[in-house]
């Protein structure tokens, strides 16, 4: 088979810091890619940001070393010179495809472009299938409307709209106590999820798991006026606990419909850079982000000395701030567990893996001008909740328990602008990385809107693929470079 033989050709033990360009063009599947591995770079290696090559694929090196990789998808294979398997690879097409994008749907064309034509043109994928009442999506809509309703009815604005006057900044000024919030939450959970109220084994595992309630101590609050204050415990009461402690910003938004500034639908445009000024690529997005913060400045909620124009999405080190307002941008992820070892996983993987935070930053900025958003990050809510950000550090130092349980600095020595020298470069890594995401997501957007659709395959990504009966390929491969 033609992919089979493509895939023999990748190197078992490449050589060097990183792949070379040979090696590269090798490469058939995203696993090969390793984009997140914990990556530990042997003493002498520059990190990506500071090679001469950028960017750049990592391998392996002794000792458990290992160099990280830069996301250079999508991975399009040249044609074979067989004309139908050309052609259904999409190298014949003639006229482009118009698409109308979302963040999900972009990922699926990221990990696979056979995927996602598949899934989401031909729409051949298999039906899913689940526990009736909550498999994991399931508690992901229940723990993320919970939030989200609770917090807007007790601040008091609809979800979509702006909090703009922050006369309620956030869920702990909204003067009530953490049991009256708590049982906001409980009434906006039975109506989401009636079966919470059941009797069955099922049921009362799993509203231990969320509420931390037995039927009786539930039975009796709804005997009552359904409304007194009550103590949760389980992965709603962690979440609403730790809510009350995010003190230091004021929420802006949760559940806001991207748009442009004048309300039309979103279009993410990403201007030419100085390196590249030839490249440029627009796309239509839709889509809603759970949660937008805004930080407060010396004098209030607005910079002084900012504009109200659209921050550039190349800045400097040594620019000025030319922003009003500085913004956060989080997404709410419902995980298992988390295992040790586990906990800020998803985060690094919205961050390296996927492209949703970086798309919805930039849209925001675009339909707000003035916002530059200086810190991204995911929730994770497990057994406990925990706040991740990703911190733009040329403008932001410190970040504090109210704001967040762990800053990160993931994409800093990871990425420059694509041109610009390796020798001290001036980018900053927060925008250097804004600006790659949304370039990649350009050339995926490209890709299959001219009709390309190779796959990409290994055995982790094929074995959960929802089109891999239609594809047929989930039994030839394994993915790794040695």
């Amino acid at each position: 088979m033609i992919m089979e033989e493509r895939s023999s050709r990748i190197p078992a033990m490449p050589e060097g810091d990183y792949l070379n360009d040979s090696e590269r063009a090798s490469l058939v599947s995203t696993e090969d890619l390793s984009l997140l591995n914990r990556w530990n770079i042997p003493e002498g290696v520059p990190t990506p940001r500071l090679y001469e090559r950028w960017p750049v694929i990592g391998r392996s090196h002794p000792k458990k070393k290992r160099t990280p990789s830069v996301d250079i998808r999508p991975i399009i294979l040249p044609p074979v010179g067989i004309a139908a398997i050309d052609k259904r690879n999409g190298h014949d097409q003639q006229e482009s495809t118009e698409i109308r994008w979302s963040a999900s749907r972009l990922h699926d064309w990221l990990d696979c472009p056979r995927k996602g034509w598949l899934k989401h043109q031909l729409k051949a994928a298999e039906p899913e299938s689940f526990d009736t009442d909550m498999d994991g999506k399931l508690r992901g809509i229940l723990v993320h409307d919970v939030l989200a309703l609770t917090m807007a009815e007790v601040m008091g604005f609809q979800l979509g709209d702006i909090n703009d006057h922050q006369k309620c900044p956030n869920l702990a000024s909204a003067g009530l106590s953490l049991p009256e919030i708590m049982s906001i939450a409980l009434r906006h959970a039975l109506q989401i999820a009636p079966w919470l109220a059941r009797e069955d084994a099922v049921a009362s595992h799993r509203r231990r798991r969320m509420l931390g309630l037995t039927l009786e101590e539930l039975n009796e609050w709804e005997d009552g006026d359904g409304e007194s204050p009550i103590i949760l415990s389980g992965r709603l009461g962690a979440m609403l606990t730790r809510e009350m402690g995010l003190t230091g910003s004021g929420v802006l938004s949760m559940e806001w419909e991207l748009k442009s500034s004048k309300g039309d639908p979103s279009i993410i445009n990403v201007e030419p850079s100085i390196e590249f000024p030839e490249d440029s690529w627009s796309f239509g997005l839709s889509g809603r982000i759970d949660r937008v913060e805004i930080l407060p400045q010396k004098d209030g909620w607005q910079r002084t000395d900012g504009k109200a124009e659209v921050v550039p999405l190349d800045i400097d080190k040594e620019d000025n701030d030319p922003s009003l307002r500085h913004i956060i941008i989080r997404e709410i992820k419902s995980i298992t567990g988390p295992d040790k070892g586990d906990s800020g996983k998803r985060h690094r993987k919205a961050l390296l893996q996927e492209v949703q935070l970086a798309l919805y930053a930039r849209a925001w900025e675009l339909a707000n001008p003035g916002d530059r958003v200086v810190a991204v990050g995911v929730s994770e809510v497990g057994e406990g909740t925990k706040h991740l950000l990703e911190v733009d550090t040329s403008v932001l130092s410190e970040f504090g328990e109210e704001l967040t349980d762990e800053s990160t600095e993931i994409v800093a020595p990871l990425h420059r602008r694509r041109g610009e020298s390796h020798k001290n470069p001036s980018s900053v890594p927060f925008r250097a990385w804004l600006r790659y995401r949304l370039e990649v997501s350009g050339r995926v957007a490209d890709a299959a809107s001219s009709g390309q659709v190779n796959p990409t395959p290994s055995a982790k990504m094929c074995g959960y693929c929802p089109v891999k009966m239609p594809c047929g390929l989930d039994s030839a491969f394994k993915g790794g470079f040695a």
